[in-house]
């Protein structure tokens, strides 16, 4: 697999491109632009009467972070002469009830520009849930973990869970070493169908029909490459992608090749937005 390859779609799916930008909505329901577990279920069941015209945009709107961070850098020589990883600002916290233990970033100066942690959402009390996808449980396990792992040239990939954040959002931050490093993802866009659940949606659906388009195309992750910066990211294949490199722009409908080069052209810190797709859909 070629890093930020693309794939062409068919001729169905560039007239429905076409017809997507005359119609930039989505037509499923709002539980997307939920802020917790608790609203999405709920939106959910409201969903199941109507389905409402949200747009993708207004996840981003409403300064909504993601639950899902991941940071990831390839380590220096500089990194181990300065013991950067086994400085960080972690904690263990012991749940008497529960008998677990998880590993929280402690209070940090997030003006700090040579934190790893800048420039990001994470803030004081976030989980820190892997290192290189290796569950972290314990303050000492965890920085055995980093000294085992912080290998001169190799990545590091640090995966919070911010429980302040929307749970449908992602976000993986890139410190790329050299402005022309490959991150390792394939990218596409795909024709995505709206899928009413109930006889109402259907006759909802079908008064829209003659005034709305009932598809869109959405840019997607297809796959990462195994051995690629985001391998262990907090991203996941099939996850749509909604910003990248802080742009202002909503991309969900930019063409994958568009997309793919904006990571490229990017020299340092690359940073790209996902949300997990809605289940009332079909997907070409």
């Amino acid at each position: 697999m070629t890093p930020e390859t693309t794939k062409k779609e068919d001729d169905e799916s560039q007239t429905t491109d076409s017809a997507s930008k005359s119609n930039n909505k989505w037509s499923f329901s709002s539980l997307w632009s939920a802020k917790n577990k608790n609203k999405a279920e709920a939106a959910t069941e409201a969903a199941t009467e109507e389905a409402d015209l949200v747009r993708t945009d207004s996840l981003l709107d409403d300064n909504s972070n993601p639950q899902w961070v991941s940071i990831t850098v390839v380590v220096q020589q500089q990194d181990i002469d300065d013991e950067t990883f086994q400085n960080l600002p972690l904690a263990t916290e012991h749940d008497e009830e529960t008998g677990t233990s998880s590993v929280r970033l402690a209070r940090f100066d997030k003006n700090d520009e040579a934190s790893i942690f800048y420039g990001t959402c994470v803030q004081a009390g976030d989980i820190l849930q892997s290192v290189n996808a290796e569950k972290c449980t314990h303050h000492d396990a965890v920085l055995q973990t980093l000294a085992d792992r912080a290998v001169v040239g190799e990545p590091l990939t640090l995966t919070m869970e911010c429980p302040h954040g929307n749970p449908v959002l992602a976000q993986a931050i890139v410190l790329k070493p050299t402005p022309d490093t490959k991150l390792g993802v394939e990218l596409l866009n795909v024709s995505v169908h709206d899928k009413p659940s109930s006889q109402s949606q259907q006759q909802s659906q079908q008064q829209r029909s003659s005034t709305h388009n009932n598809s869109t195309t959405m840019l997607q992750i297809k796959q990462f490459d195994a051995k690629g910066l985001l391998a262990a990211s907090a991203l996941h294949p099939g996850d749509w992608i909604l910003r990248i490199n802080d742009r202002e722009e909503n991309v969900t409908q930019m063409p994958a090749q568009d997309a793919a080069q904006l990571i490229l052209d990017e020299p340092r810190r690359v940073s790209i937005v996902t949300m997990k797709p809605p289940d009332l859909k079909d997907v070409d």
